[in-house]
């Protein structure tokens, strides 16, 4: 893994095998009781994706089917189109000469 890493943030990871050391950069509270600290927060994940449902309807063929995917290609589409008028007027300046 190291190889595909930047150099800045290889810097910034520490790899540790002894949990005592976390407690020199996390405070003992905030660490969970299983790595020395104090924390016995447990996580709740029904009660967590039922929020989650509330806020965001769930996805639906809508957002990835044929319909979706038409509208994605006509909006590129009009993008291309654009792009290429600003192109041809850049280069019809570009090219006059007096």
């Amino acid at each position: 893994m190291q190889p595909f890493l930047d150099e800045v943030t290889k810097s910034k990871i520490s790899v540790v095998s002894d949990t005592k050391i976390l407690l020199d950069y996390i405070d003992v509270d905030q660490l969970e009781v299983d790595y020395g600290g104090n924390n016995t927060f447990q996580w709740d994940f029904e009660s967590c994706w039922r929020r989650e449902d509330e806020r965001w309807p769930p996805w639906t063929e809508t957002h990835f089917g044929p319909q979706a995917q038409a509208q994605a290609q006509a909006k590129s589409k009009k993008s291309r189109k654009k792009k290429k008028k600003k192109k041809n007027q850049d280069g019809d300046d570009s090219t006059a000469t007096d």
